[in-house]
């Protein structure tokens, strides 16, 4: 049993892609996994690599391995800059990535366009604003952070080229929480529209690898439903009913690098270079590359709402069957449960 060869970089065009969610703890080598999945995909696969873009800037790996880096940012990204992060003893200092290295940044608008210009033979870093910090005004920064990396999903199954795509997502929590932490007017993006589009992406030769430090910390479709496999990394928690047969004494017992997959499989990522070993990038604690850049996303939950409102009602007020089907068909429990829940008929739920 090879899981790098027979789950994580099968070739086949005629399986196409496939969604193989990555889980364990801070420090456990989730990024660094994420980075030699692209360096392999990029460089033996001629894959196109989408990285997903954060400030934390960790993309800088592939540059201290000799690959080039495209950083797109969103065109509602205002005041971007790459700095040295400071610390007691060192103030922070700005630095021009396209002089220190081989990066290219560029600006996109739309899904499509986005996806149509990607950079191959580059790793394709797409930062799309929206998370706490970007601006005051979360609630409709989040939903457009959110919502354009839906569009994203879409438009990499509508495009004629279907040249391999890896698409690396670190801390996707952020984008797909657990179903435990979905509100209004997040709900719909992720239980409605995502689910098809997981299944579209794999057959769309799409390599999907969602990163987070559990399953707790995103959405069951993307680890439970709609997923290939699991890797659990060293103490990741593992979820018995997706992968019986692998133990938690086994993933607690790994070395950092190593990971696990089904059937007691147990292989390791070769560590590349870190960003520490640029020359450019100072050491010591409290010195890493980041990136800032301020916030102007439109207000598309504000345009969401306004579509809502048909003769004075929402769109989505749902009947009580109807909702007791959606909670049926997003959840383990049959529907004699929700029947219950909701008081109302079983066959109601079947009938909605």
């Amino acid at each position: 049993m090879e899981p790098i060869k027979e789950y994580l970089f099968n070739p086949d065009p005629d399986i196409g892609g496939a969604t193989v969610p990555l889980v364990g703890p801070p420090g456990s080598g989730k990024s660094v996994a994420l980075t030699q999945i692209g360096i392999r995909n990029i460089t033996q696969m001629d894959h196109r690599i989408i990285w997903r873009g954060t400030k934390q800037a960790q993309w800088g790996h592939f540059l201290a391995n000799d690959i080039p880096v495209t950083i797109w940012n969103n065109e509602n990204i205002a005041d971007f800059k790459a700095y040295i992060s400071g610390n007691k003893n060192h103030e922070s200092f700005d630095v021009d990535l396209t002089e220190k290295a081989d990066v290219k940044i560029k600006t996109w608008r739309g899904a499509d366009e986005l996806v149509d210009r990607l950079d191959d033979g580059r790793v394709n870093v797409v930062n799309v604003p929206g998370l706490q910090g970007d601006n005051q005004d979360t609630q409709h920064h989040l939903y457009f952070l959110r919502k354009t990396w839906i569009d994203i999903f879409d438009a990499i199954i509508e495009r004629e080229n279907l040249q391999f795509i890896t698409m690396l997502l670190d801390e996707c929590g952020d984008l797909f929480p657990c179903q435990q932490q979905l509100r209004d007017p997040y709900y719909k993006l992720v239980v409605e529209m995502l689910p098809p589009k997981l299944s579209q992406l794999r057959k769309q030769n799409c390599f999907f690898y969602p990163a987070a430090h559990s399953t707790h910390d995103m959405h069951y479709f993307l680890w439970k439903i709609k997923s290939n496999s699991i890797i659990y990394k060293s103490n990741a928690i593992v979820k018995k009913e997706v992968t019986p047969g692998i133990d938690q004494s086994f993933v607690a017992n790994m070395e950092r690098g190593e990971f696990a997959m089904p059937y007691k499989s147990k292989d390791h990522f070769e560590l590349p270079k870190l960003i520490s070993s640029l020359d450019w990038v100072p050491n010591g604690l409290g010195r890493e590359l980041r990136l800032s850049w301020e916030s102007n996303a439109p207000n598309l939950l504000e345009k969401e709402n306004e579509q809502k409102n048909v003769d004075g009602r929402k769109r989505n007020n749902l009947t009580k069957a109807q909702a007791a089907r959606k909670a049926w068909e997003n959840s383990d429990k049959g529907q004699k449960y929700w029947a219950d829940k909701f008081d109302i008929d079983q066959s109601a739920i079947a009938k909605a």
